[in-house]
């Protein structure tokens, strides 16, 4: 019960219908085909499932990719390790700085 016709539910209205339609129907249209993201040298990797490719043909692919990812992975850490020290110095230096500034204005003002 609402008041002044507040809070009244004549209709519901389902808005995520249509999301949910066209999602099956784009469920239904997934290729065979993949691709992943960069490699090292950034050119972009890309591989099919083939049904006729055997067990051991995959397992070779999956090792690759997983042997680039994790060399990628080892680049971007020491990129990040060699960041933080840059940060690190720069923070000091800022530091330093505002401890000098410090100094003279007291200095100058006594």
């Amino acid at each position: 019960m609402g008041f002044f016709g507040f809070g009244k539910k004549e209709k519901v209205v389902d808005l995520s219908q249509k999301y949910h339609e066209d999602k099956a129907i784009n469920e239904t249209k997934v290729q065979p085909t993949m691709s992943l993201g960069s490699s090292i040298n950034n050119s972009p990797p890309s591989f099919s499932i083939d049904a006729n490719e055997s067990i051991e043909e995959r397992r070779r692919k999956l090792a690759g990719r997983i042997m680039e990812m994790s060399a990628k992975m080892d680049e971007l850490s020491n990129q990040i390790f060699l960041l933080q020290q840059r940060i690190e110095v720069l923070e000091m230096r800022s530091h330093a700085e505002e401890s000098s500034n410090v100094g003279t204005a007291q200095n100058n003002s006594g």
